[in-house]
C-alpha cells in the first residue's frame, strides 16, 4: 500500500477527475486535482508529486504541451506522467511517449490496470538514481 505518496491528476473533466480522485484516494495515495494544464504545471512544482496523470485533450493548453514543457526544463525530480486520454491512436500514443511519458494508458481504462499502472511508473522512478 502506498504510505501517502502523492499523484497529481491534470484532467477537465469533472467526472472522470473525480472517478480517478476516489480510486487513487482509497488505494492510500493522496491526491491533488489540476482541472487546467498551467494550474497542473504550478502544482507539479509546488507540491511534488511522485506521479502525474495527464490527459491529452484539455482548453488551453493539451497535454503533449505539458509534456514538452516538462522536457524543455528537465529539472531533477521531475515526477513520471502517465498519459490518460480517449486519444489512443497509435500516432497520439507515440507522440506522448516520445515526449517523456513513462506510459500511456486509454481511455476507457479498466481501474486495476490504470493502478497498477501508477504504482509501477512510482516504483520504476523511485529505483532511478538522481543525478548530481
Amino acid at each position: 500500500m502506498p504510505s501517502g505518496e502523492r499523484v497529481l491528476v491534470i484532467e477537465d473533466e469533472e467526472l472522470v477527475a473525480t472517478a480517478l480522485l476516489s480510486r487513487l484516494t482509497a488505494m492510500g495515495y493522496e491526491v491533488e486535482w489540476a482541472d487546467r494544464a498551467a494550474l497542473g504545471l504550478e502544482r507539479l512544482r509546488a507540491w511534488a508529486p511522485a506521479c502525474v496523470l495527464l490527459d491529452l485533450r484539455m482548453p488551453e493548453m493539451d497535454g503533449f504541451e505539458v509534456l514538452r514543457r516538462l522536457r524543455l526544463e528537465n529539472l531533477p525530480g521531475t515526477p513520471p506522467v502517465i498519459v490518460v486520454s480517449a486519444n489512443y491512436q497509435e500516432g497520439a500514443r507515440r507522440q506522448a511517449l516520445d515526449l517523456g511519458a513513462a506510459a500511456f494508458v486509454g481511455k476507457p481504462y479498466k481501474a486495476s490496470d490504470l493502478l497498477r499502472e501508477v504504482r509501477r511508473v512510482i516504483d520504476e522512478h523511485a529505483e532511478v538514481p538522481a543525478e548530481g
